[in-house]
């Protein structure tokens, strides 16, 4: 919970102001998009990330199944160029663009599911 809240800070930041976040967190997903249970163990985290979500930008919070976050996937696999836990690219580095297009152009990747 706490990487979304800093990808919000960090997308307003740099003067985006629309922006839509995947997570293969279901749990994370939906603590952002239900009602905010006033008992929950994460309320304070929960309330900051709504309140960065509803400022004046766009915001959409949305679940995506792991096999079908073939970008996060590209990136995790060079992790061993990366130095710290947390990067920004001003552009899409050369080995993403291809997955970051078809994204766009949504292509989507079929997810196997054992039966």
């Amino acid at each position: 919970m706490g990487e979304a809240l800093l990808l919000v800070l960090l997308v307003l930041d740099f003067g985006y102001r629309n922006a839509e976040v995947e997570s293969d967190s279901c749990d994370a997903v939906s603590m952002l998009n239900s009602p905010t249970i006033p008992t929950h163990p994460l309320l304070s985290i929960i309330c900051c990330c709504k309140s960065k979500i509803n400022k004046d930008w766009r915001c959409s919070i949305n679940h995506i199944y792991r096999e079908q976050n073939v970008a996060a996937d590209a990136l995790s696999a060079r992790n061993i160029d990366f130095w710290s836990w947390i990067h920004l690219f001003e552009t899409a580095p050369d080995f993403l663009k291809d997955i970051l297009y078809a994204d766009a152009m949504g292509v989507s990747k079929h997810r196997s599911v054992a039966a």
